[in-house]
């Protein structure tokens, strides 16, 4: 996981999370970008970028 304050999110912010799988194939199939953004985009295959509001809820 890797948290963002940029109001939107591109597949360049997902790169490291793309290497973290990579390096680490038993740690998790899954990688996110938490953002405080509107939508759920994919970044890469199997890394998404989520807003922090559908993560956390109404906080």
């Amino acid at each position: 996981m890797k948290i963002e304050l940029a109001m939107r999110v591109t597949s360049s912010d997902g790169r490291s999370v793309v290497t973290f799988l990579a390096k680490h194939p038993k740690a998790a199939h899954v990688g996110l970008v938490v953002y405080p953004g509107d939508e759920i985009v994919e970044l890469h295959k199997n890394v998404w970028g989520v807003p922090d509001w559908y993560l956390l809820g109404s906080m």
